[in-house]
C-alpha cells in the first residue's frame, strides 16, 4: 500500500489518471490538481480540484512600442479526483470560456 506525503502530482489536463493499476494508495497533503486517482485511494487533506488551463496573448502598447505577452490563465471546473468531475463538465466549462 503506497503512501504519498506532500507530493505534487498536478497535471496539465483535467482527470489525468495517475498510479494506474496500483491499489491501496494513501495521499496525504498532496497536490492532486487535475488528477484521477485509483478508486480505492485514501485522500487525506489534499488539493483535489480540476481546472482548465490555457494561454492568452495580450498586446500592450508601451510608448508606441507594441509588446506581446503570453498570459497563463486557469479556471476551476470542479472538486474531486475520483471521477466526480465528468469530462462533459470539463468540456462545458471550456466551451463557456471559449477555450474549447
Amino acid at each position: 500500500m503506497p503512501t504519498y506525503e506532500r507530493q505534487n502530482f498536478a497535471q496539465a489536463e483535467p482527470n489525468t489518471p495517475i498510479h494506474v493499476g496500483q491499489t491501496g494508495n494513501v495521499y496525504r497533503r498532496c497536490n492532486l490538481t487535475n488528477c484521477r486517482v485509483p478508486d480505492d485511494a485514501a485522500i487525506e487533506t489534499c488539493q483535489i480540484s480540476q481546472a482548465i488551463r490555457w494561454t492568452e496573448t495580450v498586446e500592450i502598447d508601451l510608448d508606441g512600442v507594441t509588446v506581446t505577452v503570453e498570459q497563463p490563465m486557469s479556471a476551476w471546473v470542479g472538486r474531486g479526483v475520483k471521477g466526480e468531475v465528468s469530462g462533459a463538465s470539463v468540456e462545458a466549462g471550456a466551451a463557456e470560456l471559449g477555450v474549447a
